[in-house]
């Protein structure tokens, strides 16, 4: 699979994550609030950033995962990230917005975009993800782009923010 280096939809610009977004990242990467749902503890410096993003570009490099950085077109400011990882049929993704770009749609917007993209590709058949029970806010924007909830996952996402227990979450899937 291969990617463009941007995607473009009403009012966000998807662009290749870089090591220039470290700040940006750093922002959102840090709150425990954003970061209560990840699998990922809260980042506490810059160092920790970069190694994200320098993993994010060897693994652009490979074709083996896409992060596109989400910003607004309108100040052209980075509000976050949303990755995808190929596999066999299908590719998985992930997002991630700060707080303060949280209830006016863009990962909505920003999901369209990234699903269409990757059903242009001819090899993929199913993009999945899965999602903390009690995070609703992103199990609505999954609903809103048309992915199912196919099932529970017991104990299946680790959440550090949380705790040492990984949560119980739910598989949403989208598929041709």
């Amino acid at each position: 699979m291969e990617a463009p280096d941007s995607l473009h939809t009403e009012r966000l610009i998807l662009r290749r994550a870089t090591a220039a977004d470290a700040h940006a990242v750093f922002r959102y990467a840090s709150d425990p609030e954003v970061t209560r749902h990840l699998p990922i503890a809260p980042r506490e410096s810059l160092d920790q950033v970069d190694e994200f993003l320098a993993e994010v570009e060897r693994a652009w490099e490979a074709g083996t995962g896409f992060a596109f950085a989400i910003m607004r077109r309108s100040d052209a400011e980075t509000i976050g990230v949303i990755d995808f990882t190929g596999s066999h049929t299908g590719v998985s993704f992930g997002f991630a917005l700060e707080r303060a770009a949280w209830g006016h749609g863009y990962a909505t917007e920003a999901t369209r975009a990234v699903i269409d993209w990757a059903f242009d590709d001819d090899s993929v058949f199913r993009i999945w993800t899965t999602v903390g029970v009690d995070n609703i806010a992103s199990r609505r924007v999954l609903e809103k782009v048309g992915m199912r909830n196919e099932g529970l996952l017991h104990r299946w996402l680790p959440t550090p923010t949380i705790g040492p227990t990984p949560s119980d979450a739910y598989m949403y899937a989208i598929w041709r």
